[in-house]
Order: C-alpha cells, then structure tokens, then sequence
C-alpha cells in the first residue's frame, strides 16, 4: 500500500521506563476530537507531523484535513455510514486507514474493496492470537489489542 507512514518509519524508544513508545501516535477522543486536533494545531503544532488523528465521522475527517493532519484514521465505531458510503467515501478521501468491529470485518467485500483502494485496515479490539491470525488470513492489515501476546 502506497501511504505517506511505513511501517519501517515508525520509531520504537524503549528509554522510557522500558516500555516501548512509538512515534508517530495515534490520537483519540471520544469526547471532543475537534476540539483536540485544534488544541494540537495551536499549541503543538509542531509535533503534528507525530500525530495520526482518528475521527469518529466524515464531519471530523473534514476538520482534521483542513488543520493540514496528512495521516488520518476513520474509525466505524459510532458510523452510521452503509459500506458502500465508506467505500466512496475512500475512493473521494484516501484515508490512512479504517479501523472497524470485527462485525465489519466479517464483510469480505468490503475489507476487499478498502484493500483494492490501498487504505490499510484494522480490527479492534483483538485479545487473541487466533482471532489476529484470521484476520490477518483475510486481508487485514492489523489490529487494536489490550494486550501484546506471545
């Protein structure tokens, strides 16, 4: 997939109290988001190029691309969108990545379409080796996870 952040660009700094931190970060509000990504636009903008927003609806995918966020993550999670508006909404968009239920995940045509587009895909939340590996098996790119397993 062509996108702007590889995963050989992301930087893993275990210095801190030896737990890995990753830059860049993904940031998320259920609260406020706009309000968020403004207060990262004003106060640290310079670290936004550290920052991957994830929005809730296409409302604020709309508002963190016109504060110049270039990686942005649109999340299912409270969409009242059809598959077939988020498909069209890529094909206008081009975001970095969705990020779903596994109910959506089940929907082969639609975790194939978001492939063909080249918009990476993630699961959340994903506790389990096998339920990863499946997923994995059907074309998605990776998963949210309270816990790393062996």
């Amino acid at each position: 997939k062509n996108k702007k952040i590889k995963k050989s660009d992301a930087i893993v700094d275990k210095k801190e109290n030896e737990i890995p931190v990753v830059d860049p970060s993904i940031s998320d509000t259920k609260e406020d988001n706009k309000k968020l990504l403004k207060l990262i636009d004003e106060k640290y903008n310079y670290m936004k190029g550290r920052i991957i927003p994830q929005v809730y609806n296409q409302d604020e995918y709309a508002y963190a691309k016109s504060l110049n966020y270039e990686n942005i993550i649109y999340t299912l999670y409270l969409t009242k969108d059809t598959p077939d508006e988020i498909i069209a909404f890529c094909k206008r968009e081009h975001p970095y990545a969705i990020t779903m239920s596994t109910e959506w995940a089940k929907l082969d045509s639609f975790v194939k379409a978001l492939d063909d587009l080249g918009v990476y895909t993630y699961v959340h939340t994903i506790n389990d080796r096998k339920q990863y590996e499946d997923l994995r098996a059907k074309g998605i790119d990776g998963i949210y996870t309270d816990a790393l397993f062996d």
